[in-house]
């Protein structure tokens, strides 16, 4: 049932009291023509027309088969055109504040609420939770649902999330959407190396400051990340994710030198956000990670543990 431009409800109990919300963020579509990415990119394997959200996930468990799922649509066309691409992460997130927490209520019924993303759509979740900080620091009109939001989401999944950018290179006949922004990576190398000194930090638990400059497009995914993570620590929001293992055709790309198959999202940067648990998933690509063949798929039964076990600690 569609409740806005942005939102859409997959399923839902009878009664109005559900046991959860689960809602679903897709990434960029292979296609980034599909009008119904919200439901396409959450298909089950080589069925695109059969999402396995209102089936597969809603009969798993008691707690699912009485919980409320919704999945989440917005711009994130890759090339800049009149009617797509230009939204960024700030307004699309803004949009989001009022179609899903203002409109749709997800967050106002004192249940527990999970947020999936693919790819980029796992930044939008970042920038959603910051946007809904702002909103409760503003104190605004959305203060109190926003609040409410923040405190009842408890975890969030990724699948194959590149919360420190992708490899993907885009056409240079092409202006790119705004929301193409967040997605590029920083440094190859430099990703690696951050992801193993993070690790080392937390160890040794190695104080860190300093000061210096960085374009634009640094500063997206540094801001985002750091303005998330400190949310994620006062509400100690639980996070967990799987990545591709296969690569896959740079679809961005119009270039037949540049269209070689390569993972979109590397381990490391698929991983950097995962602080409680991540996984590459055997023969996926970047589509397939969340395209299950199967209720035994890893893909699948992860984020059915996942849910299960933050059920268990509410």
């Amino acid at each position: 049932m569609k409740l806005s431009d942005e939102v859409y409800e997959i399923y839902a109990p009878l009664n109005d009291y559900p046991r959860l919300e689960v809602v679903f963020v897709h990434g960029v579509p292979e296609d980034e023509s599909d009008p119904k990415a919200y439901l396409t990119m959450w298909s089950k394997r080589n069925k695109e027309t059969d999402c396995w959200l209102n089936t597969w996930l809603t009969s798993e468990t008691e707690d699912l088969r009485l919980g409320r799922v919704l999945t989440v649509s917005y711009d994130c066309g890759v090339e800049k055109k009149a009617d797509n691409g230009n939204m960024d992460s700030f307004q699309v997130a803004e949009n989001l504040t009022q179609s899903l927490i203002k409109w749709a209520r997800v967050g106002q019924q004192s249940c527990p609420v999970i947020l999936v993303g693919h790819g980029l759509g796992g930044l939008v979740i970042k920038e959603l939770c910051c946007e809904a900080s702002r909103n409760v620091e503003a104190q605004n009109h959305h203060a109190v649902e926003c609040r409410n939001f923040l405190k009842n989401l408890k975890g969030i999944f990724y699948y194959s999330t590149p919360h420190l950018g992708w490899s993907q290179s885009f056409s240079s006949e092409v202006q790119t959407g705004d929301m193409m922004e967040c997605l590029q990576i920083l440094i190859k190398y430099a990703s690696r190396v951050n992801f193993q000194f993070e690790q080392l930090r937390r160890i040794y638990r190695w104080k860190t400051r300093g000061v210096g400059e960085s374009n634009r497009t640094k500063k997206i995914l540094s801001r985002v990340n750091f303005q998330f993570e400190q949310l994620r620590k006062i509400f100690r929001w639980s996070t967990r994710g799987v990545g591709e293992s296969n690569p896959t055709k740079n679809f961005l790309s119009r270039d037949s030198d540049s269209a070689m198959k390569k993972l979109i999202v590397e381990e490391a940067s698929a991983r950097a956000g995962c602080l409680d648990g991540f996984s590459v998933v055997a023969d996926t690509d970047h589509f397939t990670i969340c395209r299950p063949e199967s209720t035994v798929s890893d893909s699948f039964l992860h984020l059915v543990t996942f849910i299960e076990d933050l059920l268990r600690e509410v």
